[in-house]
């Protein structure tokens, strides 16, 4: 969890560079997991600054936020995938093949399936 809020700072710094921040993100959910499956843990504070640093950066910043009107609960979550498959083809695109990667990276280590398709991607978990 150190130096998540400054890698997030640092990233929307270089030319709102919103593919990192999602990154710097996805990067610190390995730790979550960790510490959600009793393997590692944490203190109040810095708990309180990973709440505050997400609420920030996926609700606050991104638009992301989980609606208890929405008609389906995993609604958000496809539209939070969608998000992050949709930069990692601008990155694709763009020829930033570290970016592309290392979602496409992330995703699958989290059980996600992404299918590259000539109209875009497909996904599932």
């Amino acid at each position: 969890m150190d130096g998540l809020r400054k890698k997030c700072e640092e990233a929307l710094s270089d030319d709102l560079n919103t593919p990192m921040v999602i990154s710097a993100l996805f990067e610190s959910l390995k730790a979550i997991n960790m510490i959600h499956d009793g393997k590692e843990t944490i203190c109040a504070a810095d708990l309180e600054e990973l709440k505050a640093v997400f609420k920030l950066y996926i609700e606050d910043l991104l638009g992301l936020k989980m609606s208890i009107e929405s008609a389906s609960g995993t609604e958000p979550y496809q539209k939070a995938i969608d998000l992050l498959l949709n930069i990692r083809l601008e990155a694709k695109k763009n020829k930033d093949w570290a970016t592309s990667d290392k979602i496409r990276n992330e995703l699958t280590a989290l059980g996600f399936e992404i299918k590259d398709t000539k109209d875009g991607f497909e996904w599932k978990l």
